[in-house]
């Protein structure tokens, strides 16, 4: 489904399958949200794509930023054990901000859930897109 050509991505996250000159994404926290995959995507490529396996979600999204700005369409794929979702295209300019919507059942489960998420944006061969992977993090308890 990649389309494209270029080099492949180098990231400080877990190798992504996507062709593109790459930048590091530096792995963070933003009002309450850790960034646990992404990469930038430069000119030659038309496809960005960022994979992680994210352990025991709550919540998910995903953000899209190019330059310029730029028409893209975005889709996911999110599989937690035996249980599916996945989020159809959507158009829009970017920058873009989408939750990446989780399998009924997958979240709140007593046992630990590993969840393969896959987030695709498509992109003009001419811009630079950075996609980003995001987790929100759990309220810490007080005692």
């Amino acid at each position: 489904m990649l389309a494209g050509c270029g080099s492949a991505p180098d990231s400080s996250f877990p190798p992504l399958a996507g062709p593109g000159t790459a930048e590091t994404i530096n792995p963070g926290v933003t009002n309450g949200w850790q960034s646990i995959s992404g990469n930038t995507f430069g000119i030659g490529s038309t496809t960005a794509t960022a994979s992680v396996v994210a352990v025991n979600p709550t919540r998910l999204k995903m953000e899209l930023s190019s330059t310029p700005d730029v028409e893209t369409s975005t889709s996911y794929q999110v599989h937690c054990d035996q249980l599916n979702s996945f989020g159809p295209d959507q158009r829009g300019t970017t920058p873009i901000t989408r939750e990446i919507v989780l399998p009924t059942g997958a979240v709140g489960s007593s046992n630990d859930v590993q969840c393969s998420v896959t987030a695709t944006a498509t992109k003009p061969a001419n811009a630079r897109m950075t996609l980003t992977l995001f987790q929100r993090l759990a309220a810490s308890k007080s005692h």
